[in-house]
Protein backbone atom coordinates (compact mmCIF):
# COMPACT_ATOMS: atom_id res chain seq x y z
CA UNK A 1 0.00 0.00 0.00
CA UNK A 2 0.85 3.37 -0.63
CA UNK A 3 -1.37 5.77 0.81
CA UNK A 4 0.29 8.46 2.31
CA UNK A 5 2.73 8.99 -0.63
CA UNK A 6 4.65 12.46 -0.64
CA UNK A 7 2.26 12.92 2.37
CA UNK A 8 3.94 14.88 5.36
CA UNK A 9 3.04 13.43 8.65
CA UNK A 10 3.75 14.77 12.10
CA UNK A 11 3.88 12.24 15.07
CA UNK A 12 4.68 12.66 18.44
CA UNK A 13 6.01 10.53 20.82
CA UNK A 14 7.17 8.98 18.61
CA UNK A 15 10.61 8.17 20.03
CA UNK A 16 9.46 4.53 21.72
CA UNK A 17 6.67 2.21 21.68
CA UNK A 18 3.20 3.34 19.75
CA UNK A 19 4.43 6.40 18.59
CA UNK A 20 7.43 4.56 17.34
CA UNK A 21 5.42 1.93 15.01
CA UNK A 22 2.96 4.52 13.86
CA UNK A 23 6.20 6.23 12.63
CA UNK A 24 7.09 3.24 11.17
CA UNK A 25 3.64 2.26 9.70
CA UNK A 26 3.42 6.02 7.62
CA UNK A 27 6.95 5.69 6.27
CA UNK A 28 6.37 2.28 5.30
CA UNK A 29 3.13 4.08 3.16
CA UNK A 30 4.89 6.71 1.64
CA UNK A 31 4.32 9.77 4.20
CA UNK A 32 7.60 11.68 5.00
CA UNK A 33 7.34 11.99 8.51
CA UNK A 34 8.70 14.10 11.04
CA UNK A 35 8.88 11.64 14.41
CA UNK A 36 8.66 14.27 17.18
CA UNK A 37 10.08 13.28 20.57
CA UNK A 38 10.96 15.09 23.95
CA UNK A 39 13.90 12.30 23.60
CA UNK A 40 16.15 13.52 20.99
CA UNK A 41 18.01 10.95 20.83
CA UNK A 42 15.28 8.35 20.77
CA UNK A 43 13.95 9.83 18.05
CA UNK A 44 17.24 9.92 15.98
CA UNK A 45 17.33 5.88 16.92
CA UNK A 46 14.34 5.53 14.94
CA UNK A 47 15.01 7.99 11.98
CA UNK A 48 18.34 5.79 11.64
CA UNK A 49 15.91 2.44 11.61
CA UNK A 50 13.46 4.17 8.87
CA UNK A 51 16.46 5.52 6.77
CA UNK A 52 18.29 1.78 6.80
CA UNK A 53 14.83 0.42 5.28
CA UNK A 54 14.83 3.51 2.69
CA UNK A 55 12.02 5.13 4.10
CA UNK A 56 12.22 9.45 4.52
CA UNK A 57 11.71 10.62 7.85
CA UNK A 58 13.79 13.12 10.22
CA UNK A 59 13.91 13.31 13.78
CA UNK A 60 12.43 16.78 15.81
CA UNK A 61 12.63 17.70 19.26
CA UNK A 62 9.62 18.37 20.96
CA UNK A 63 8.06 18.85 24.19
CA UNK A 64 4.44 19.38 23.66
CA UNK A 65 3.97 21.48 26.67
CA UNK A 66 6.41 23.89 25.59
CA UNK A 67 4.82 26.94 23.44
CA UNK A 68 7.96 27.49 22.28
CA UNK A 69 9.22 24.23 21.18
CA UNK A 70 5.42 23.78 19.90
CA UNK A 71 5.58 26.99 17.43
CA UNK A 72 9.78 26.24 16.75
CA UNK A 73 8.41 23.38 14.99
CA UNK A 74 5.30 24.49 13.53
CA UNK A 75 7.75 26.84 11.54
CA UNK A 76 10.15 24.35 10.39
CA UNK A 77 7.09 22.32 9.08
CA UNK A 78 6.42 25.50 7.13
CA UNK A 79 9.75 25.82 6.18
CA UNK A 80 10.77 22.80 4.69
CA UNK A 81 6.69 21.28 3.43
CA UNK A 82 4.53 24.46 3.47
CA UNK A 83 1.90 22.09 4.69
CA UNK A 84 1.23 19.06 6.99
CA UNK A 85 -0.95 16.47 5.91
CA UNK A 86 -1.02 13.89 8.95
CA UNK A 87 -1.14 14.99 12.74
CA UNK A 88 -0.79 12.07 15.34
CA UNK A 89 -1.28 13.66 18.76
CA UNK A 90 0.45 10.34 20.37
CA UNK A 91 2.39 12.16 23.33
CA UNK A 92 1.31 11.29 26.59
CA UNK A 93 2.28 9.94 30.05
CA UNK A 94 0.73 7.92 32.71
CA UNK A 95 0.80 8.38 36.44
CA UNK A 96 -1.63 5.62 38.40
CA UNK A 97 -3.18 6.29 41.69
CA UNK A 98 -6.85 6.17 43.18
CA UNK A 99 -8.58 8.95 43.80
CA UNK A 100 -7.91 9.53 47.10
CA UNK A 101 -4.03 8.78 46.61
CA UNK A 102 -3.17 11.25 43.52
CA UNK A 103 -1.40 13.83 43.93
CA UNK A 104 -1.92 17.46 42.57
CA UNK A 105 1.94 17.75 40.83
CA UNK A 106 1.14 14.22 39.05
CA UNK A 107 -2.44 14.90 37.93
CA UNK A 108 -0.94 19.13 36.92
CA UNK A 109 1.54 17.10 34.84
CA UNK A 110 -0.43 14.25 33.09
CA UNK A 111 -3.01 17.39 32.63
CA UNK A 112 -0.51 19.36 30.61
CA UNK A 113 1.32 16.20 28.27
CA UNK A 114 -2.17 14.53 27.71
CA UNK A 115 -4.71 17.41 26.80
CA UNK A 116 -2.74 20.81 26.85
CA UNK A 117 -0.09 19.03 24.85
CA UNK A 118 -3.08 17.92 22.40
CA UNK A 119 -4.69 20.81 21.70
CA UNK A 120 -1.40 23.01 21.93
CA UNK A 121 -0.21 21.66 18.75
CA UNK A 122 -3.27 20.78 17.15
CA UNK A 123 -3.96 24.69 17.67
CA UNK A 124 -0.33 25.72 16.31
CA UNK A 125 -0.54 23.25 13.27
CA UNK A 126 -4.22 24.18 11.94
CA UNK A 127 -3.29 26.59 9.82
CA UNK A 128 -0.41 24.28 8.23
CA UNK A 129 -3.67 21.44 7.61
CA UNK A 130 -5.30 24.01 6.00
CA UNK A 131 -2.42 24.93 3.55
CA UNK A 132 -2.12 21.21 2.17
CA UNK A 133 -5.10 21.93 -0.29
CA UNK A 134 -6.65 18.42 -0.05
CA UNK A 135 -8.51 16.73 2.98
CA UNK A 136 -6.19 16.52 5.52
CA UNK A 137 -6.62 14.55 9.20
CA UNK A 138 -5.99 14.86 12.79
CA UNK A 139 -5.98 11.21 15.09
CA UNK A 140 -5.30 11.98 19.19
CA UNK A 141 -4.24 9.27 20.83
CA UNK A 142 -6.90 8.63 23.75
CA UNK A 143 -7.60 5.55 25.90
CA UNK A 144 -10.12 2.92 26.78
CA UNK A 145 -9.72 4.75 30.40
CA UNK A 146 -10.87 7.71 28.26
CA UNK A 147 -14.20 5.74 27.89
CA UNK A 148 -15.23 4.70 30.86
CA UNK A 149 -13.21 4.73 34.25
CA UNK A 150 -10.94 2.48 35.79
CA UNK A 151 -9.21 1.29 39.58
CA UNK A 152 -6.52 3.23 40.51
CA UNK A 153 -6.53 5.69 37.30
CA UNK A 154 -8.31 8.65 38.53
CA UNK A 155 -5.99 10.95 37.31
CA UNK A 156 -5.10 8.97 33.80
CA UNK A 157 -9.14 8.54 32.97
CA UNK A 158 -9.36 11.94 33.32
CA UNK A 159 -6.95 13.15 31.09
CA UNK A 160 -8.01 10.89 28.32
CA UNK A 161 -11.61 11.16 28.74
CA UNK A 162 -10.84 14.91 28.06
CA UNK A 163 -9.22 13.83 24.67
CA UNK A 164 -11.74 11.99 23.96
CA UNK A 165 -14.41 14.48 24.15
CA UNK A 166 -11.76 16.90 22.56
CA UNK A 167 -11.65 14.54 19.55
CA UNK A 168 -15.89 14.73 19.10
CA UNK A 169 -15.42 18.68 18.88
CA UNK A 170 -12.08 19.37 17.34
CA UNK A 171 -14.27 16.66 14.70
CA UNK A 172 -17.40 18.86 14.76
CA UNK A 173 -15.67 22.34 14.30
CA UNK A 174 -13.12 21.28 12.04
CA UNK A 175 -15.02 19.47 9.47
CA UNK A 176 -15.75 22.92 7.41
CA UNK A 177 -12.15 23.21 6.45
CA UNK A 178 -12.04 19.57 5.23
CA UNK A 179 -10.00 18.08 8.58
CA UNK A 180 -11.27 14.88 9.62
CA UNK A 181 -10.70 14.56 13.62
CA UNK A 182 -10.41 10.92 15.19
CA UNK A 183 -8.89 9.11 18.00
CA UNK A 184 -7.89 5.61 18.81
CA UNK A 185 -8.43 4.11 22.26
CA UNK A 186 -6.22 1.62 22.66
CA UNK A 187 -6.31 -1.33 25.37
CA UNK A 188 -3.15 -2.07 27.49
CA UNK A 189 0.28 -2.09 24.96
CA UNK A 190 2.93 -3.70 25.20
CA UNK A 191 5.24 -0.84 25.42
CA UNK A 192 8.12 0.52 27.32
CA UNK A 193 5.06 2.44 29.29
CA UNK A 194 3.37 -0.53 29.97
CA UNK A 195 6.26 -2.55 31.31
CA UNK A 196 7.43 0.12 33.66
CA UNK A 197 3.93 0.38 34.86
CA UNK A 198 3.94 -3.28 35.90
CA UNK A 199 7.40 -3.85 36.68
CA UNK A 200 6.63 -4.59 40.51
CA UNK A 201 4.48 -7.26 39.61
CA UNK A 202 4.49 -10.79 39.04
CA UNK A 203 4.95 -11.37 35.43
CA UNK A 204 3.09 -15.09 35.20
CA UNK A 205 -0.02 -13.15 37.19
CA UNK A 206 -0.01 -9.92 34.89
CA UNK A 207 -0.45 -12.49 31.40
CA UNK A 208 -2.96 -14.31 33.84
CA UNK A 209 -4.69 -11.61 34.27
CA UNK A 210 -5.26 -10.04 31.26
CA UNK A 211 -5.64 -12.94 29.49
CA UNK A 212 -8.66 -13.59 31.31
CA UNK A 213 -9.95 -9.70 31.02
CA UNK A 214 -9.47 -9.72 27.35
CA UNK A 215 -11.74 -11.41 25.07
CA UNK A 216 -8.94 -12.21 22.52
CA UNK A 217 -6.69 -13.36 25.41
CA UNK A 218 -3.85 -10.86 24.98
CA UNK A 219 -3.11 -7.25 25.05
CA UNK A 220 -1.89 -5.04 21.70
CA UNK A 221 0.99 -4.49 20.05
CA UNK A 222 2.31 -1.45 18.97
CA UNK A 223 2.28 -2.63 15.62
CA UNK A 224 -2.14 -2.97 16.18
CA UNK A 225 -2.65 0.05 17.22
CA UNK A 226 -0.64 1.80 14.45
CA UNK A 227 -2.35 0.13 11.88
CA UNK A 228 -5.50 1.87 13.35
CA UNK A 229 -3.94 4.96 13.55
CA UNK A 230 -3.19 4.56 9.62
CA UNK A 231 -6.42 3.57 8.60
CA UNK A 232 -8.06 6.30 10.43
CA UNK A 233 -5.22 9.26 8.86
CA UNK A 234 -5.89 7.63 5.10
CA UNK A 235 -8.71 8.59 2.64
CA UNK A 236 -9.81 4.96 3.52
CA UNK A 237 -11.70 6.53 6.35
CA UNK A 238 -12.50 9.60 4.29
CA UNK A 239 -16.09 10.08 5.64
CA UNK A 240 -15.13 8.69 9.25
CA UNK A 241 -14.31 11.83 11.69
CA UNK A 242 -15.48 12.12 15.34
CA UNK A 243 -15.16 8.44 15.94
CA UNK A 244 -13.19 7.40 19.13
CA UNK A 245 -12.13 3.75 18.46
CA UNK A 246 -11.38 1.14 20.96
CA UNK A 247 -8.77 -0.56 19.99
CA UNK A 248 -8.75 -3.08 22.53
CA UNK A 249 -9.53 -7.22 21.66
CA UNK A 250 -12.93 -6.70 22.51
CA UNK A 251 -12.48 -5.80 26.09
CA UNK A 252 -14.88 -2.45 26.15
CA UNK A 253 -17.81 -4.82 24.55
CA UNK A 254 -18.32 -6.53 27.51
CA UNK A 255 -20.65 -4.82 30.31
CA UNK A 256 -19.44 -5.98 33.50
CA UNK A 257 -21.41 -8.84 34.17
CA UNK A 258 -19.47 -11.65 35.34
CA UNK A 259 -18.98 -14.91 33.84
CA UNK A 260 -20.34 -18.27 34.42
CA UNK A 261 -19.91 -20.11 31.02
CA UNK A 262 -16.52 -21.06 32.27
Amino acid sequence: MDRFHQRVALVTGAGSGIGAAIAARLAQEGAIVLVADRDYPAALAVVSALHAKGFVASAVELDVTSEAQVLQIVEEVRALHGRLDVLVNNAGIHYGGSFEDTDMGQWRNLMAVNVDGTMRLSLAALPLLKAAGRPTAIVNLSSISGLGGDFGQAAYATSKGAVTHLTRSMALDLAKFGIRVNAVCPGSVRTPMFEAAIAKLDPNQVDEAFAKAYPMGRIAEPAEVASAVAFLASDDASFISGVNLPVDGGLTAHNGAPRFDG
